[in-house]
C-alpha cells in the first residue's frame, strides 16, 4: 500500500536494447499504476539498494472531522485533533544515529538497527500534517511505525519527550501504532550524481560519509 515517486531497481539485461529505449519498452507491458520514467546503463557492480547515499520519505495525514475523498488513498485519515507542534517536539528527537529497533517490524532482517537520521520534520497546512524523513537507510516499517508514535505525542497520549525513552528501549512494543500503509510516500532515492534540492541541501551526506 506504500506509494513512490522515485523508486529505482537495477536489473541484468540480455540482448541489446538500449537504455534509452527501455522505458518505451517497459511502458508499453506495465499497468497503469506504474510508470518508468529513466534507465541508465549502469556499471556492473551497481546495486540499487546498497549504493544509495540517502532516502526521503514523506507521511501525509488528513487530520479533519470528515474524510476527504478525494485523498483517501494517499493520506491517513484522522477524525481527532492532533496537536503538531507537539509531533514536531517528538520528532527533533530522531535525528542523529540511533538504534531503531523499537521502530522495525517484528520480521526485519536487518543485521542491526542503526540508522542515521539527518531530517525528521513536520509541518501542518490547513487540514494536512505532513511527516518527512531523510537518512541514510530505513528498517522494515521504520517510518510507520515512527508516525504512529508521532500520532499519540500529537494526541497527548506520550509527551515528546517520551520519544527517546522509547527508542532507548530497544523493543518494538515500546512503538506499539502502526501508521497505515497508504500515507507513506517514497519520494526520492538519492545517488552520488543526484544534487539535493535546495531545502536537503544541508542533510545529504556526501558519499564519503555515507552510512549504508
Amino acid at each position: 500500500g506504500v506509494h513512490a515517486l522515485g523508486q529505482a531497481a537495477h536489473f541484468d539485461l540480455p540482448g541489446d536494447i538500449s537504455a534509452a529505449n527501455l522505458p518505451a519498452a517497459l511502458n508499453a507491458n506495465l499497468p497503469g499504476d506504474i510508470r518508468v520514467y529513466r534507465a541508465d546503463e549502469m556499471p556492473p557492480d551497481f546495486d540499487a539498494r546498497r549504493h544509495t547515499r540517502g532516502k526521503l520519505y514523506r507521511y501525509r495525514i488528513h487530520n479533519a472531522r470528515i474524510l476527504d475523498v478525494f485523498s483517501r488513498r494517499y493520506t491517513w485519515h484522522v477524525n481527532y485533533r492532533l496537536d503538531s507542534d507537539a509531533m514536531q517536539a517528538a520528532a527533533a528527537h530522531l535525528v542523529g544515529e540511533h538504534d531503531f529497533s523499537s521502530f522495525q517490524a517484528a520480521d526485519c532482517a536487518a543485521a542491526n538497527a542503526v540508522r542515521h537520521v539527518y531530517m525528521a520534520s513536520v509541518t501542518c497546512t490547513g487540514d494536512e500534517i505532513i511527516f518527512e524523513i531523510f537518512a541514510t537507510a530505513f528498517l522494515k516499517q521504520m517510518v510507520r511505525n515512527i508516525v504512529g508514535t508521532l500520532e499519540m505525542a500529537g494526541r497527548g497520549k506520550i509527551t515528546p519527550d517520551e520519544m527517546t525513552r522509547i527508542m532507548a528501549a530497544g523493543r518494538r512494543d515500546a512503538a506499539r501504532l502502526t501508521a497505515p500503509a497508504h500515507g507513506l510516500t517514497l519520494v526520492k532515492v538519492f545517488y552520488d550524481d543526484d544534487p539535493p534540492p535546495p531545502d536537503l541541501e544541508q542533510f545529504i551526506p556526501d558519499s564519503s560519509s555515507a552510512v549504508l
